[in-house]
């Protein structure tokens, strides 16, 4: 996942980028993927791209959530609802209840680490799109408010990296059929 991310940001240029501006935008998604707590002010700005759209937006970690959905697992409190585990899970009794929240706690870290090595280059992506745009426009004497290059620059960043909000519901629906798993990545590869 690291390395197809990294691909992506090859092919827009974003490795191609000015030393400086390419170590400063490396630096702020190094400090913004923690997996587990970040600081304050580093949870203020995840925040702000997760709400432009740019963050926590896997394709493939959202086919796989899915996945699980539809399987049933670690819903309800359980790892699997299965009619066979459910019974077996209960009997087990505390050792049970023990298995089950390590094996949450172990998968939630796993899951934070898969998303935090997308996050990782999409966050660097957008920050290295934020200073093109910023510059491009002040080239040109074009004035824009610096929250309308954010926006510009997370839809550069939301159309030319795979993003799981972008794939379609057919592609989302063959999820159903025994060739359909991981249908999201390939239509997004081919999207952007």
């Amino acid at each position: 996942n690291f390395f197809s991310s990294a691909g992506f940001s090859l092919a827009n240029g974003t490795l191609f980028t000015d030393p400086v501006t390419l170590g400063k935008a490396l630096n702020k998604a190094r400090r913004l993927v923690q997996v587990g707590v970040r600081a304050p002010k580093a949870m203020e700005e995840y925040r702000e791209l997760l709400e432009l759209g740019i963050t926590n937006s896997n394709v493939r970690m959202g086919d796989l959530k899915n996945l699980m959905k539809d399987a049933k697992i670690f819903e309800s409190g359980n790892v699997a609802t299965d009619s066979v585990l459910k019974p077996m899970m209960n009997a087990l009794g505390k050792v049970g209840e023990n298995a089950v929240r390590g094996a949450r706690k172990t998968a939630q870290v796993m899951q934070d680490a898969y998303v935090a090595e997308d996050d990782f280059w999409k966050i660097t992506n957008f920050y290295i799109e934020n200073e093109r745009l910023a510059a491009a426009y002040a080239k040109k004497g074009i004035k824009k408010s610096a929250e309308a290059i954010k926006q510009e620059a997370a839809d550069v960043v939301r159309n030319t990296i795979p993003n799981y909000a972008y794939v379609g519901e057919f592609v989302r629906g063959m999820r159903a059929t025994p060739f359909g798993n991981f249908m999201s990545w390939p239509s997004e590869v081919y999207r952007t």
